[in-house]
């Protein structure tokens, strides 16, 4: 996409080359690597064609990592089913491939937001079978590149018969094309969170763009079909499918699981009660668990990845079911909300701030925003059994009231706001307004730091879009308390 804002283009029309896939036996940064087969139809360095469409760039380079398309896709689509909200304030093309920033179009920002993860993930399936591991730089050169990402390649399909740098029509002999790494494709449950993000997708899109909602039907029932077969062969040779199993894994960037969440998904999306019956047994499993109070305080080291998880006493599946099941499953959810309410009292009680001041060498605004979200979650269906300060608490720390300064963490928002972070303009020593920094690392054995004049510490200052749609459901659901409280 071109992407402009009034005088300023943020970046033009990037990799329309599509990209190539990878080699075999081959590895590079990043951990990428494949093994000894394509796993498609496509040899090495072949041309793979339609991907030069949706999707978002990485933090900090320009590769596309698929992980992240595929749970930023679902997670925009469960802030419009939890939030619905209808701002339009940018104007977006998907045929022209043209984005106008602070241009509204008359289609809510995040329904067309959820539309262009989903049709990069259609097209990884329409072109190649499957979602691949990551749709990449091939160089190191490319990786660290920083500028406009459409200086990264010359924009011409790579032919291996032309020399380097010769041009005919749309085909060259550079090879600067994206790598696709395509070493998850042995194992169809690698696809089932891919699954889910676009039945999900093909839910909250039907009334606006119902062309693409049904493409993203077709293509989720399509991997729900294809894992059907595959635990079909399992179960008529499970010594033989285990053998091939443990090969497909060996070299695996898969995105499954198991299919609750598809099952989910599939049965919002269509109705059919043979979904149900798949996902049901685990979230009771999961509500019964949940009322057994975890003991002591959490440990909220954040490690090198990261800081977002599920809540100890995890209940997050059952709420976002809560509004379409029946009075027998409200009831029984309910039971075990004190339980989740006393560990999250236990967590704030452990630290000055109110929050889990998370500490590790990647910063700990994820943990801090994923557990405010959670409690405010808890609040939006039951208002009479949580403290809205265990909501609001999180949303002060993010923009300053937290240790070592008292910057906010979101560029552009807040009194006092970062001046630089670790995107693809830090060259220049600034930012792109609305990212969310990583926050606090710890350095051994006790200091805690957010460094804002020097933006190459990815630990503390690199914007990952993953955040975003949890920061967006807790800054709407503190508007929601704050106007509760003053009503």
């Amino acid at each position: 996409m071109m992407v402009n804002e009034a005088y300023r283009v943020w970046h033009g029309r990037s990799h329309m080359d599509d990209a190539v896939q990878a080699p075999t036996n081959y590895q590079q940064q990043d951990g990428y690597r494949m093994g000894n087969s394509t796993n498609t139809k496509y040899k090495p360095y072949e041309h793979i064609p339609g991907l030069a469409v949706g999707a978002w760039y990485d933090a900090g380079d320009f590769d596309i990592q698929s992980g992240t398309v595929i749970g930023l896709t679902n997670q925009l689509a469960e802030v419009w089913d939890v939030l619905k909200p209808e701002r339009d304030q940018t104007f977006i093309d998907q045929k022209t491939q043209f984005v106008d920033i602070h241009r509204p179009d008359g289609l809510p920002d995040i329904i067309q937001q959820v539309e262009h993860g989903a049709l990069n993930l259609c097209a990884q399936i329409e072109n190649i079978g499957f979602i691949a591991g990551g749709i990449v730089q091939g160089t190191m050169h490319q990786y660290h590149h920083l500028g406009d990402a459409v200086t990264i390649t010359d924009g011409y399909i790579y032919d291996p018969s032309l020399k380097p740098y010769e041009v005919r029509g749309n085909r060259s002999g550079t090879l600067d094309d994206r790598f696709a790494f395509t070493n998850n494709g042995g194992n169809p449950m690698g696809n089932s969170n891919v699954c889910a993000a676009l039945a999900h997708a093909a839910r909250v899109l039907a009334p606006y763009i119902p062309e693409t909602a049904e493409r993203c039907k077709k293509n989720a029932l399509k991997l729900w079909k294809e894992m059907d077969e595959f635990q079909a062969r399992q179960a008529r040779n499970p010594q033989a499918n285990a053998n091939a199993n443990a090969n497909a894994m060996r070299n695996y960037r898969g995105f499954g699981g198991d299919r609750s969440a598809a099952a989910i998904q599939l049965w919002l999306l269509t109705g059919d009660d043979k979904y149900k019956e798949m996902f049901l047994p685990m979230v009771m499993r999961q509500i019964e668990m949940a009322k057994a109070a975890p003991q002591g305080v959490e440990d909220n080291r954040t490690g090198g990845g990261s800081a977002m998880r599920a809540p100890r006493v995890n209940i997050t599946t059952a709420l976002s079911l809560l509004p379409y099941m029946d009075d027998d499953f409200k009831a029984s959810l309910r039971e075990v909300i004190p339980v989740f309410v006393e560990d999250a009292k236990r967590t704030a009680e452990s630290t000055p701030y109110g929050v889990p001041v998370a500490g590790g060498t990647w910063g700990g605004s994820e943990r801090v925003i994923s557990w405010a979200q959670n409690n405010y979650m808890v609040w939006r269906y039951y208002p009479d059994l949580i403290d809205p300060e265990l909501v609001l608490s999180g949303l002060n720390f993010i923009y300053g009231n937290h240790p070592y300064s008292n910057v906010s963490f979101v560029t552009a928002v807040g009194v006092n706001t970062k001046k630089v972070a670790y995107g693809n303009n830090r060259a220049d020593y600034t930012f792109i307004p609305g990212g969310i920094a990583p926050g606090l690392v710890l350095l051994q054995p006790d200091l805690l730091e957010h460094k804002d004049d020097y933006p190459f510490l990815w630990g503390e200052n690199e914007c990952c879009t993953r955040t975003v749609p949890s920061y967006v459901t807790l800054s709407i659901g503190a508007e929601e308390i704050a106007a509760a409280i003053n009503k």
